[in-house]
C-alpha cells in the first residue's frame, strides 16, 4: 500500500488548476527529461538506448491518454514520491524540483490514472492507480501498490490516464498544441537529446529568420545582439545570457521575448507572447 497525504480530496482539486494542455503535458516531459539528464551516463551503457523518447498518445474515442518514456525509471522510494502529494524529490535543482507535476497534471487531465515504472538495473516493476473520483468519496488514505518481476534490462515509466475530461484538440488547436510543446522544449530538440512524439507525429521547432540589411558599402548587418550580464538579488548574482533580434518577417502573434530556465521555456514562446511594457511600449505602438 502507498499511504497518501494530505487528504485524498486534494487530488480532485487539481482539476481546477490553471493548466493548458501544453503546460500539463510539460509536467510529464519535465519528469522524463530530468530522469534522462540525471542518469544519461547509465542509460548510454545500454546498447539499445539511442535517445530519450517521450511518446504521448491521446485516444479521443476511448478517452485515454498515455505518456511513455524510455528513461531511467523509478525504484520504490521515487515511485511513491511520484504518487504522494506534497512530496518533493531529494535533489531539487532539476526541472521536477517541486514534485507536484505528475499527480497534478494527471488529475487535471482525467479522473483515473495509473503509473507503472521500473528502474534500470532493477527487476521490480511498480504500479499504482489513483481514482480521484472514488478517493474524494471514500476519503481512503492508502492505495494498493502492485509489484511484479521484470527484466533488469528494462527501464521505463508509463502513465495511463482514463476518464479523460479534457477535449481532444481539433485542427487548429491540435497544430497549436504540437507547436507549443515543440517550442517549450526547443533546446532539447535542437540538440538531438530528446525526441517527443504526439500521436505518432514527431514534434519540432523552427527558429524564425533574423533580419539582415546591407549598408552603402555593401557590409551586411545581422540584427541580433548577444546578451550576457548578471543581476544582483538578495546577496546573490544571477547570470542572464541569450540574445535579442529583429525578425526578418514581422509577426504580431509571435513577436516577443522568450525566457528559459534550466534549458526549457518558462515564459513566452508560442504558448503566450511576453512583451513587457518597459521594453515594447504599449500595444501596437
Amino acid at each position: 500500500m502507498i499511504y497518501i497525504q494530505p487528504t485524498t480530496a486534494m487530488y480532485k482539486t487539481s482539476e481546477r488548476y490553471n493548466y493548458t494542455q501544453s503546460t500539463a503535458y510539460a509536467e510529464f516531459i519535465d519528469n522524463s527529461t530530468q530522469s534522462f539528464f540525471d542518469h544519461r551516463a547509465e542509460l548510454e551503457t545500454d546498447k539499445e538506448f539511442e535517445f530519450c523518447l517521450i511518446d504521448i498518445h491521446h485516444d479521443p474515442i476511448k478517452g485515454v491518454i498515455t505518456v511513455v518514456d524510455n528513461c531511467y525509471g523509478m525504484e520504490k522510494k521515487d515511485f511513491e514520491r511520484a504518487i504522494i502529494l506534497n512530496s518533493a524529490p531529494d535533489i531539487q535543482t532539476g526541472r521536477n524540483e517541486y514534485g507536484m507535476g505528475l499527480k497534478a497534471a494527471a488529475s487535471w487531465f482525467g479522473r483515473k490514472w495509473t503509473v507503472r515504472s521500473t528502474q534500470m538495473g532493477s527487476t521490480n516493476e511498480y504500479e499504482a492507480t489513483v481514482n480521484t473520483e472514488e478517493l474524494s468519496k471514500t476519503k481512503e488514505n492508502a492505495i494498493p501498490l502492485k509489484t511484479k518481476q521484470v527484466s533488469a534490462d528494462s527501464h521505463y515509466t508509463i502513465i495511463t490516464i482514463e476518464n479523460v475530461i479534457r477535449d481532444y484538440p481539433q485542427r487548429k488547436a491540435l497544430f497549436k498544441l504540437r507547436q507549443d510543446i515543440g517550442g517549450i522544449y526547443r533546446r532539447d530538440i535542437e540538440k538531438k537529446r530528446i525526441i517527443i512524439r504526439y500521436n505518432d507525429e514527431l514534434l519540432s521547432y523552427r527558429a524564425p529568420s533574423i533580419l539582415e540589411s546591407e549598408d552603402k558599402e555593401g557590409k551586411v548587418r545581422v540584427w541580433r545582439e548577444e546578451l550576457d550580464y548578471t543581476i544582483p538579488y538578495k546577496g546573490e548574482n544571477y547570470t542572464v545570457t541569450g540574445f535579442v533580434a529583429i525578425r526578418e518577417k514581422g509577426s504580431t502573434e509571435h513577436a516577443g521575448l522568450t525566457l528559459f530556465r534550466r534549458d526549457r521555456v518558462i515564459i513566452g514562446g508560442f504558448s503566450g507572447t511576453y512583451r513587457p511594457k518597459e521594453i515594447f511600449g504599449s500595444s501596437n505602438s
